[in-house]
């Protein structure tokens, strides 16, 4: 290609396509105006080390040890994408919501989105933020992969929530009845949510 945007880890491949002169031809990429060691083939295969703007081209020489030398393609090279979220760890209670938060850095904007729960893609969750819903108490993996404009792709840390059944309380006695001067003492049972309690 003659213009290629890429994220730092990819690699492009140049092809060349070479026409009169006297074959056999021999050739030599050029990358930033410095003969790249060992790229003597019509293809070449550039995988950047660092990010930055990259010049790269092709001179050829033919049987006769005529030369030419190609059009400069133009390389932008940008961070690796990465991704992160927030919060790390939950607890919560049945019938409780939980907001997670990403944050995106490197590659090539714009980014896509898709949130996963329990290593399965959640519908509907293509957003930056996403609020998780629990249909049932039980343990709960939450991750988000981010996809960007050259489809690079980049996985976030793994979020631990836990969901505990939805607090209940009942106290006793039901039904009490008693003279001015006497007194009742009534006692709570606690169950599921999350303690401690106040």
């Amino acid at each position: 290609p003659i213009s290629v945007t890429m994220d730092l880890g990819q690699s492009v491949m140049f092809n060349s396509n070479v026409s009169g002169g006297t074959p056999p031809y021999s050739y030599k990429w050029y990358l930033n105006d410095t003969a790249v060691s060992g790229a003597n083939a019509s293809t070449w295969t550039f995988t950047p080390n660092s990010t930055g703007f990259y010049t790269v081209y092709l001179n050829v020489t033919d049987s006769l040890n005529v030369k030419a030398k190609s059009n400069t393609a133009s390389v932008t090279v940008n961070p690796a994408l990465s991704v992160s979220i927030s919060p790390t760890s939950v607890t919560i209670d049945l019938g409780q919501s939980k907001t997670f938060n990403s944050t995106v850095s490197g590659g090539t904007p714009p980014y896509r989105y898709q949130w996963y729960s329990n290593n399965t893609a959640f519908p509907g969750a293509n957003a930056s933020t996403w609020t998780f819903i629990p249909a049932s108490a039980g343990f709960y993996t939450v991750y988000l992969n981010v996809t960007d404009n050259i489809n690079a792709t980049a996985k976030s840390n793994i979020a631990n929530v836990t969901v505990n059944p939805t607090l209940s309380v009942s106290i006793s006695p039901t039904s009490v009845t008693i003279d001015l001067g006497q007194s009742v003492t009534f006692q709570s049972t606690v169950a599921n949510g999350t303690s401690p309690y106040f």
